[in-house]
């Protein structure tokens, strides 16, 4: 049978039914439903992935190692049906036709516009015997008409040959007097350029006398361009005047535009520059220091007596505010002083005279430069330098100033060229000097805040020096937040454990129950400062949060017992409120102590109307400090250090402030507004014996207005608090139970602020009992029966996605579908790896087999040769070729004594 029908006829024949392998498992199985899938022939779909990965993957793993591949081109060659003859003559008839097309381009073609079929010979271009100069014509011509047959005669004779045909090409070239020399090519080469030069001084001049003609003829010219009247010729009236907007339009056409500027430096980049300018004024003032010039190095030709120029920071005698004028006559040099003209002619003639006044003048000149020289080194020298060393100690650091500076201005700039000269932004290597030199700005920030107390004003003003010392740490707490952080949680723990002993101490009574347990004014500026440097908003951070537990310590535990604790107290609760605030917490510390300040204002029942005399007053104090608090107060207040504090004279005092007499003796009218003085940070007395009584009214007073307004700004933080009627219950209960109106009357103020506070306190409680909702008991969600019916759909269709919108719907298919080409991408690298390696162990194997097959041949080789060579070894007996002991396996019997 045929090859071809035989193919057919496989190919007619049915799929082997043993071949084919159905799904698995099914989840439902129907009789009679055909699913996809079912009936798979995995032999040839395994066989066509072979195939298939034969003719791709394997091709590309056999050219993977290659880095040139050939692919033949011819026609036919990858086409394995096309008979050879027909390969060869579809090649000739392409080959044809390519020479046919591109045949009259060709360079080398000689058989083109060849009439008569024979060949043209041509000589550089042209053809020779048609149209050249040595035709028969032009040959004939030059032999002449009657001597045709003598060459020489003729023009045709030796010399023209060697001259004009192939003996050198060169006409009149070897005559000698036919060349010029170097004189006569300088003399064409200088004749040439006077002619250019003629040329262009005549096409100049032309063009001059053009533009002359055509200047003159522009009258005659623009009265042609005109193409309207003016006003004048026409005799129209003058235009209305212009009305706003137009005025407007007109001057914003003439209106200067803004100027592109630079780009914004980085804060590196101001940072090197603030440095390097320090560093040039540094130079400046030791080279002033030397008696050198401090100008620049390219003025030191001019003379000793020209005046140099003064740098930003030399200010001379001759300085002025105001412009100076000059005088009819006179001219003002540098801005500083008018010079006559007058004066300048004199000093020419007076350095024309003898050469004696010549050297009078020199000598005075030169005492007067050199002391001059002295003031200024002298003047240099006592300038403050520009870059200081970054001292780590507070002992370095006093030892700066007491150089330095004698002035709080100079102590401000002594610290800002330290941060200038090290800052963090120029080198991270600078941080570990800053480091030390935040911790010395810290103690100097206490030491100050301690001092501010008893020393106002005066030179060295604190007040001025805490106030730089706040930027300053500020700036420096942004550049290196976690070491500035780090410095603070340790300053914090110092305080933490100082109040622990202290605490204990008095507990214990190792010390005396009069010892401070507040902190010193100094502590508490820096507590007030922490705020502004850290964030107070965080949940938990490492240096406030600490704070707020170290604020809440005092407020609760440090007992009050004179007048300067309980503004120590008014003052920290009102830094703790200013911490809170931002966060919306409640401080309950805080409001624990202002409540407890409050109270202490509560009329006493056997309180007595204040005595005129000032022995009354004194009478009255001595027995206000020992009076207790009403039981009905006391029972409210939640500070225990406020529930029995000798401070019962600061109603008494408040009542009094009002009609206190005035400086001059008169009484103050009670009409007459005053207003509520402030409380001083460093208010109060250690001992409230020897404090007069305006001091202490005038502290009483204070104090209740500072309560009073940090009461309100708790209660406006935390206006949004679900739980603020609970939290100020304590508090409203106390301002109920003060009474400002009762005897003695508080004044007209504090009885004003006092109301205020009660009004926003019953608002912001009323606004959060109405928006927040009372407590519940969670309910149990209402189970429902699942119901058994079954749901019928008109339109259903059999998938997976029956039960989704459409979206959702199309959503999901397309992750399932995501999914499946996952999986067959997974699954056919696989296969494909698995391919590879079987490629991969198939040609190990041929190459072990090939290495195999030659080491058999090899070692046959080998054992015939040896088999030839002991047939060829024998002894003289056996008469073989060679005699000798060969080389066989077999083992020699041993000769010797006894055998």
């Amino acid at each position: 049978m045929p090859k071809a029908r035989q193919q057919a006829l496989l190919s007619k024949i049915a799929d082997n039914p043993f071949e084919k392998r159905g799904i698995a498992k099914k989840k439902h199985d129907v009789f009679n439903r055909r699913v996809k899938g079912e009936g798979r022939n995995v032999a040839k779909a395994r066989s066509e992935a072979i195939e298939r990965r034969n003719k791709t993957l394997l091709v590309d793993y056999q050219r993977s190692k290659k880095a040139n591949a050939f692919e033949d081109r011819r026609f036919g060659e990858g086409d394995a049906g096309v008979p050879v003859e027909e390969k060869m003559w579809a090649r000739l008839q392409k080959e044809r036709t390519r020479a046919v097309r591109s045949g009259r381009n060709t360079a080398f073609n000689l058989d083109d516009d060849d009439d008569d079929g024979g060949e043209l010979l041509t000589h550089k271009g042209q053809a020779l015997g048609v149209g050249g100069g040595y035709d028969s014509d032009s040959y004939a011509a030059g032999r002449g008409a009657g001597d045709a047959a003598d060459d020489d005669e003729a023009g045709l004779n030796k010399e023209v040959v060697n001259r004009l045909h192939f003996g050198g090409g060169e006409r009149d070239a070897g005559r000698p007097q036919d060349r010029k020399s170097r004189k006569d090519i300088m003399e064409e080469i200088i004749a040439k350029s006077k002619l250019r030069k003629a040329d262009k001084s005549r096409s100049k001049d032309e063009q001059e006398e053009t533009r002359e003609k055509l200047d003159a003829e522009f009258g005659d010219l623009l009265g042609m361009l005109e193409q309207r009247p003016t006003r004048a010729a026409t005799g129209e009236k003058a235009r209305a005047p212009l009305d706003e907007y137009d005025v407007m339009t007109k001057e914003l056409t003439f209106e200067s535009r803004a100027q592109a500027s630079d780009r914004t430096r980085t804060p590196e980049e101001i940072a090197k520059a603030e440095k390097e300018k320090l560093d040039e004024l540094e130079k400046s003032r030791l080279r002033r220091m030397r008696g050198e010039d401090s100008g620049d190095e390219g003025d030191k030709g001019k003379t000793s007596r020209t005046k140099r120029q003064r740098n930003d920071d030399e200010l001379g005698d001759d300085f002025a505010l105001e412009p100076v004028t000059a005088a009819p006559g006179e001219q003002v040099e540098n801005g500083n002083a008018p010079k006559s003209k007058k004066s300048k002619v004199a000093k020419g003639d007076k350095s024309d005279e003898s050469g004696d006044g010549d050297e009078s003048e020199g000598s005075s000149g030169s005492d007067e430069d050199g002391s001059e020289g002295a003031a200024k080194r002298s003047k240099a020298a006592r300038e403050m330098p520009y870059v200081f060393p970054c001292p780590s100690t507070m002992e370095a650091f006093l030892e700066l100033l007491a150089q330095h500076a004698s002035s709080a201005d100079d102590v401000n700039t002594v610290v800002e060229r330290i941060l200038k000269n090290h800052s963090v932004k120029l080198d991270r290597r600078n941080l570990e000097k800053m480091q030390n030199f935040y911790d010395v700005l810290l103690k100097r920030f206490q030491r100050l805040g301690d001092q501010i107390a008893t020393q106002r004003g005066g030179p060295m003003d604190r007040e001025k020096q805490l106030e730089f010392l706040t930027k300053a740490l500020y700036g420096v707490t942004q550049d290196m937040p976690d070491t500035a952080g780090g410095l603070w949680h340790r300053l914090l723990g110092a305080m933490h454990r100082r109040l622990g002993k202290e605490l204990r101490d008095r507990a214990t009574g190792v010390a005396a129950e009069s010892a401070p347990c507040w902190p010193s004014h100094g502590h508490r500026l820096l507590l007030k400062l922490l705020g502004d440097l850290f964030p107070t908003t965080d949940f938990r951070h490492p240096v406030t949060t600490p704070a707020s537990l170290l604020l809440g310590q005092y407020l609760s535990q440090c007992p009050v017992e004179t007048s300067a604790d309980l503004a120590a107290g008014v003052f920290l609760s009102a830094i703790m409120l200013q911490h809170t605030a931002p966060a919306k917490r409640v401080a309950p510390e805080a409001l624990s102590f202002l409540s407890g300040v409050i109270a202490q204002y509560a009329p006493r029942t056997t309180s007595e109307p204040a005595t005129a005399s000032s022995n009354g007053k004194e009478a009255a104090f001595t027995r206000l400090r020992a009076e207790p608090l009403p039981q009905s107060v006391s029972d409210l207040v939640a500070t225990p250090a406020l529930m029995a504090p000798p401070l019962g004279w600061l109603r008494a005092a408040a009542a009094d402030w009002a009609s206190e007499p005035s400086k001059d003796g008169s009484e103050v009218d009670s009409s007459t507004e005053v207003a509520v003085p402030l409380l001083r940070v460093t208010a109060g007395w250690s001992d409230d014996e020897g404090v007069g009584g305006e001091e202490r009214s005038a502290f009483s007073v204070a104090a209740l207005g500072a309560a009073y307004s940090s009461l309100r700004l708790a209660v406006a933080a935390l206006s949004e608090c679900p739980g603020l009627p609970e939290v100020l219950a304590p508090v409203q209960a106390i301002l109920a139970r003060v009474r400002p109106m009762d005897e003695p009357a508080l004044p007209l103020q504090l009885q004003e602020r006092h109301l205020a506070l009660q009004e926003e306190m019953s608002a912001a409680v009323a606004a959060a009992l109405e928006n927040r909702t009372p407590l519940r008991w969670l309910t149990a969600g209402v189970k429902t029966v699942k119901a058994l019916a079954p749901k019928f759909l008109e339109t259903y269709n059999f998938g997976k996605d029956n039960t989704l919108d459409h979206d959702a719907a199309v959503t999901k298919q397309l992750k399932r579908q995501i999914k499946r080409e996952r999986k067959g991408a997974i699954r056919e690298l696989k296969r494909d790896a698995d391919y590879l390696e079987a490629v991969r162990s198939k040609e190990k194997e041929d190459k072990d087999a090939e290495r195999k097959k030659g080491l058999r041949a090899n070692r046959t080789w080998l054992e015939q040769e040896q088999a030839t060579w002991n047939q060829q070894v024998g002894s003289k007996s056996t008469r073989k070729l060679i005699t000798g002991g060969g080389s066989s396996n077999k083992r020699r019997p041993k000769v010797g004594r006894g055998y």
